[in-house]
């Protein structure tokens, strides 16, 4: 059961946090206390005292929780103490919420518009049931439970005690998948430390992968392919690939660092949030998605570094490309769910390139300056030597070849 419907008048545009409904009190001004309330100040509570004490819990909170449109909300309302439970009482639910007032029908089991009193029934403590099943809009919700004695089908305050509960609903912060209007999905990357590198016992290495500690503290999130031809022509209005008999959904290829950066540019004025390359340490934490070997699924299998069937599951290259650019998303993921990290296109990364330190690292953005700007993953012609998760490549960031191409990171707009 869904807990609010939004009003086909009510336009998003148009959400605001409605004034009370028209009573002499303003029910938000009044907030029970131990569910006696005395709202005229005359020392008179014609149901106070021990007999009746609504009570009203969110969560099994009584007073304020923050979630997400993602997560449950569980009502429970019901009596903390007293012997009047199974007595026949007017008793009402209400809401209000950023887009107006709602009010609980116990007899539909559901919400409806508008602020309304008086369902006359017997009480008693309800079992908690689900009222959040479909997401709702950021914002704080105040839900007031109350109950009076008298049979009237209206709203007395002096006669009625009430209990409420705030539900502030925030933006979820991390979901795992974000999907921009061009269709460029991202998966989100958590923090953490890994070893960078190889080991240097390992087969098939290079001298210019010493092995490090690196921390990154900060989550971002990863195009889970390349670039594809579609994407970049949507943005730039051409398509610059030597490989256009491919398909919409190869790699763009033939670009330089220069030109993914004008992508980048025209893409964030988009306005949907902030695009840039990776830096090689993020791309080669997630490349690995936690693991230590070669290749995210496991260790090169031969001593000649040139086919391996590890390999061939994950990635495009000499072994098994014939030569030419595949379609992205095809291999198997890593355990991510990034594609192609192994092959297909070589990645430009935002790094000048350097060599390693021999010390751990915070959040590394690579030299200030340089000559050669970083790429990582290898591609559809290189053996599985230059396509493991260490193997580091450098070029002219002005050069452009059939081999290279690109994936983003995006920071979300908020």
């Amino acid at each position: 059961m869904a807990l609010f419907a939004m009003p086909p008048e009510f336009a998003e545009a148009d959400w605001e946090r409605p004034n009370p409904p028209p009573q002499n009190n303003d029910l938000n001004s009044v907030r029970a206390e131990g569910g006696r309330q005395d709202t005229d100040a005359d020392s008179v509570c014609r149901v106070c005292g021990a007999e009746i004490a609504p009570d009203i819990k969110a969560n099994n909170q009584s007073d304020f929780i923050n979630i997400t449109p993602a997560d449950k909300l569980l009502l429970t309302i019901g009596l903390s103490d007293g012997d009047f439970r199974g007595g026949n009482a007017d008793w009402w639910l209400l809401a209000n919420t950023p887009f107006g007032w709602y009010h609980y029908q116990a007899e539909d089991g559901a919400w409806a518009f508008g602020a309304e009193y008086g369902h006359q029934g017997p009480l008693f403590d309800f079992v908690g049931f689900n009222v959040l099943d479909a997401p709702l809009p950021a914002g704080v919700y105040t839900i007031y439970f109350g109950v009076d004695t008298v049979m009237d089908g209206s709203l007395d305050l002096d006669q009625a005690h009430y209990d409420t509960v705030k539900v502030h609903i925030t933006e979820q912060q991390n979901p795992d998948m974000i999907t921009n209007r061009l269709g460029m999905a991202f998966v989100h990357i958590e923090p953490g430390e890994f070893m960078m590198g190889s080991p240097w016992y390992k087969p098939c290495r290079s001298d210019n992968e010493r092995r490090h500690e690196v921390i990154l503290e900060q989550g971002y999130y990863m195009q889970t392919t390349e670039v594809t031809q579609a994407q970049w022509q949507a943005v730039m209005g051409n398509n610059p690939s030597y490989f256009d008999d491919c398909g919409r959904r190869c790699p763009v290829e033939t670009v330089s660092w220069f030109d993914a950066q004008d992508f980048i540019d025209v893409l964030n004025d988009m306005g949907e949030g902030t695009y840039r390359l990776p830096t090689e340490a993020e791309w080669e934490y997630a490349c690995r998605a936690g693991s230590t070997t070669a290749f995210a699924n496991g260790k090169i299998t031969g001593t000649s570094c040139n086919i391996d069937p590890n390999l061939d599951a994950m990635g495009w290259y000499y072994g098994n490309s014939n030569n030419k650019t595949h379609p992205v998303g095809q291999k198997q993921a890593n355990a991510w769910d990034l594609y192609d990290m192994h092959g297909n296109v070589w990645e430009w990364c935002q790094d000048w390139f350097a060599d390693y330190p021999t010390y751990s690292l915070r959040n590394p953005k690579g030299p200030s300056y340089g000559t050669y700007r970083v790429l990582r993953g290898g591609s559809w012609n290189q053996n599985a030597r230059f396509c493991r998760s260490a193997c580091r490549f450098s070029l002219l960031p002005s050069y452009k070849n059939i081999y290279t191409g690109f994936r983003l990171v995006l920071t979300p707009a908020h």
